[in-house]
């Protein structure tokens, strides 16, 4: 600046502006990874490279239908190709051939792998300041910064296991400064800060159409995550839009300040709304853990990449969403008195009282569960602490405190020209905003998150399956178990009932937490 507009900025209106942009960018990584791979025998069933590396020793895998060593056409720790999951076949065909030979350690990723969060970054800064003649000051400040995600995957697309977080942030600020007199002045602030980010999974960035199992919350635009040995194929966060949090804050300050002799006479008040707006979806195409399928209890046996290479899983787990997104609110107020009073050339007093009150965070909808260690559980004989649910007359379980009262002393003296002392006392609130991502809310019994695992062992002592991948899985049927890919659950309906979390460990905000 200056701006200088006909009829706007002439005289003393004056206008000025200044504008930055920070780019950044980060090319490659410090590194390339190594990866334990399923070897290119191992991909086919032939598991006679399964050995002990200690003692080079065969490690043998067991049929879970039988209890024998898996043999084909003869030859033990092979396994036959009409027994292999197709599922598993599919997602066995996208990994890339292992760089050096053995089970362990044996591929390196062809490229350098970024293990930063972000790739790069824009960052935007605008400030413009305008005097609206001898009293009145106006700035507005504008800040903005993109980032670029990192989706670098040490494992080809379709597979992979990395995960993004694309986002952007800002700050926004206008101020007022006006004088009503030489000794009477006025600042005004009206402030705004948000931060958007998401979470995706790089696999769904594919243009290869990868199988999903049935039964599971998503199989449309989800897809699952198999993890065995020390692999994990696919994330499970899902595509972009279904794992959106903002974080707005709203800001209105306003301070008047008045000199009366020698006493400097500062009043304000502020009002402020921090804000949470998380919306999550991951896990709806489930994850799925391999290994002790095919191992015999007890012994040096079995392999992960065998459980899965038969579509046996261990354990799994789905989410089903009823309510997918919370919507955190909080609301504080401040007011302050002070007066800064030079007593003497020598000796300044400064003192003022403020009050402060910020009201517990609640859930928007009152979707929200919380513990309450007074309420009768139905569920377990009527005993005290149960779960209880956000309502429009009680969103949280917090009484607000309103004795926020704190008071400021400090003076300030001088010794002689070149040393000064000074002291203060005060009393501070901090923000009463619960730590992680919603706020201190909980969806406990609103949302359905399955889990399934091994029922125990078998006669041979094998685990037996969870389930399996493929409808009709050979192991599963002789097993008895799940057949027809994840059981979904009898109900997915919310459960809002006390006991919904008796067992587990709820959420518990205490009452007096406010404080």
């Amino acid at each position: 600046g200056p701006i200088k507009l006909p009829g706007v900025n002439s005289g003393k209106n004056k206008a000025f502006f200044f504008f930055n942009w920070e780019p950044y960018r980060l090319n490659g990584g410090a590194q390339r990874p190594t990866l334990t791979i399923p070897t290119l025998k191992e991909r086919a069933g032939d598991f006679t490279d399964n050995l002990d590396p200690d003692t080079g020793n065969l490690i043998p895998i067991y049929d879970p239908r039988t209890g024998q060593q898996f043999s084909c056409n003869g030859v033990l720790n092979v396994i036959c190709p009409n027994l292999e999951d197709p599922i598993a076949q599919a997602w066995l065909a996208q990994l890339p051939a292992p760089t050096s030979p053995g089970t362990s350690n044996n591929y390196l990723v062809p490229h350098a792998v970024p293990n930063s969060l972000y790739t790069g970054s824009d960052a935007y800064l605008f400030r413009i300041d305008d005097n609206w003649g001898d009293f009145d000051r106006f700035s507005f400040s504008f800040y903005r910064r993109y980032n670029n995600s990192n989706l670098a995957s040490a494992l080809p697309t379709p597979i992979s296991s990395a995960q993004g977080q694309p986002g952007h942030s800002g700050v926004y600020r206008f101020n007022w400064e006006h004088a009503f007199s030489v000794k009477t002045t006025n600042h005004f602030t009206l402030g705004y800060l948000d931060l958007y980010e998401d979470i995706v999974s790089a696999d769904t960035f594919s243009k290869v159409k990868m199988p999903t199992v049935p039964g599971v919350a998503n199989t449309t635009s989800y897809l699952p995550t198999f993890n065995f040995g020390s692999l994990q194929l696919g994330e499970p966060s899902g595509p972009p839009g279904h794992n959106i949090s903002t974080r707005p804050t709203y800001a209105i300050n306003d301070i008047l300040s008045r000199v009366l002799g020698s006493h400097t006479l500062v009043a304000g008040l502020e009002w402020r709304s921090p804000q949470g707006n998380a919306k999550s979806g991951v896990n709806q195409g489930g994850t799925f853990g391999f290994g002790g399928v095919t191992g015999l209890k007890g012994t040096p046996s079995g392999n992960g990449n065998a459980d899965f290479f038969i579509g046996a899983a261990s354990s799994a787990s789905v989410s089903y969403y009823n309510v997918p997104a919370i919507y955190i609110r909080q609301t504080g107020w401040a007011v302050h008195f002070g007066d800064t009073w030079r007593t003497t050339p020598k000796l300044t007093l400064a003192y003022g009282l403020r009050w402060d009150m910020e009201t517990p965070t609640r859930e928007k909808y009152n979707h929200a569960s919380f513990f309450d260690p007074t309420l009768p559980n139905p569920d377990a004989g009527g005993l005290p602490g149960a779960l209880a649910f956000a309502s429009s007359s009680r969103p949280y379980p917090e009484k607000v405190d309103y004795a926020g009262v704190a008071p400021r002393l400090g003076f300030a003296y001088a010794v002689r020209p070149n040393m000064v002392v000074r002291a203060g006392y005060g009393i501070f609130f901090g923000q009463a905003f619960y730590p992680n991502w919603n706020g201190g809310n909980s969806l406990d019994g609103y949302n359905v998150n399955s889990a399934i695992s091994s029922p125990g062992y078998n006669g041979t002592g094998q685990a037996v399956p969870a389930m399996c991948l493929t409808p009709g899985n050979a192991f599963c049927v002789a097993a008895g178990v799940p057949k027809n890919g994840y059981p979904t659950p009898p109900s997915l309906a919310p459960s809002l009932t006390p006991g919904f979390d008796n067992g587990l460990a709820p959420l518990y905000r205490p009452f007096n937490a406010n404080k």
